[in-house]
Formats: structure tokens, C-alpha cells, sequence
């Protein structure tokens, strides 16, 4: 990463139980929405599980001056009157982790990005302590554990502070 990014970004290791599970990025670097050429950084992880997918989640607006156009995972809520969620973009980004554990991910200024290793963020069920479980936008056949729930109020908190140092607001 290059001096000028230093003091805009930050990454965080999710894991769950002893196993890495997703890796958050978070790209502070003032953009606005009129800049025509952001800037970004690529960072390079390491030490990750050889030959799995890395589902990239992103949060990215226009920029740090945007009043609509927010999507978080593909997913914008702004832009229905009632506030039901409108999918704005169907294809999961993916990176593979080579052979040396290592992978590739670019992360534009003022904006940020979740690297879930093995299945796209929302595609899973989770189960609530006490047993209940809620199926979410995207299912496919992987199963669901009590493990995944933890990961998911982890992201979800994560989400939340990123959308506070994005936006200065929540």
C-alpha cells in the first residue's frame, strides 16, 4: 500500500471460531461524487485458504457527498418510496485465492468491502439463537450453523460502523 493511503485505511480479520472467515476493507480517502477519477488501493491478502473464492461485498456510493445512489451488496434501499430493497446489481464479485494463499482485492477512495471466503454475504440462512432461521435474497445449498450466525451479527455490526465513517451519519 502506498504512504498516501496510510492514514485512510484500515482492514479487519473475521473470524469464525478459530477459521478466517471474511476479511473487511475499509477505504476512507475523500472522493467526492463530481470527482471523475477516483483514486483506490489494492491490497493484497495473505495467508488465506489456497484455491477458495473470496465473495467481494461491496458498500460504494457516487462519494463521500452522494445523497442517494448508496448500494450495500448489490442491494439499494433507497430508491423504492416504500423502502423495500431493490436488487441493482445480480453478479457476486469473486476473487480466487491462489495457490499461495494470497489474492487481490481493490477497494476504490470512500468506499468499502467485506472478502467472504467461500459463499456470497445474504446467501445463507442464519440461525437466531433459539432456533429460528430466515432465509435471505440469495439461497443456495450450503447448510446452515449456529457459527454463521455469529459471523453475521459480527458483519452486521461491522456494516453499521462502516456506514457511520462513510457517511458521518447513520
Amino acid at each position: 500500500m502506498s504512504g498516501d493511503y496510510t492514514n485512510y485505511v484500515r482492514s479487519y480479520g473475521i473470524y469464525t471460531g478459530q477459521e478466517i472467515s471474511a476479511v473487511a476493507i475499509i477505504n476512507s480517502r475523500q472522493a467526492n461524487e463530481s470527482t471523475t477519477n477516483k483514486g483506490g488501493v489494492t491490497f493484497r491478502l495473505t495467508n488465506l485458504p489456497a484455491g477458495e473464492t473470496l465473495y467481494l461485498s461491496y458498500l460504494t456510493a457516487g462519494g463521500a457527498d452522494s445523497l442517494d445512489g448508496t448500494t450495500w451488496n448489490g442491494i439499494s434501499f433507497e430508491s423504492n418510496n416504500d423502502g423495500t430493497p431493490r436488487t441493482v446489481n445480480e453478479t457476486a464479485a469473486t476473487v480466487t485465492v491462489g495457490n499461495n494463499g494470497e489474492a487481490s482485492v481493490y477497494v476504490r477512495d470512500r468506499q468499502a468491502v467485506v472478502a467472504n471466503i467461500g459463499f456470497q454475504l445474504g446467501s445463507r440462512d442464519v440461525t437466531i439463537a433459539g432456533g429460528t432461521s430466515g432465509t435471505t435474497r440469495r439461497p443456495s445449498a450450503a447448510s446452515s450453523t449456529g457459527q454463521g450466525a455469529k459471523s453475521a451479527v459480527l458483519l452486521s455490526l461491522l456494516t453499521m460502523a462502516v456506514l457511520v465513517i462513510l457517511t458521518g451519519q447513520f
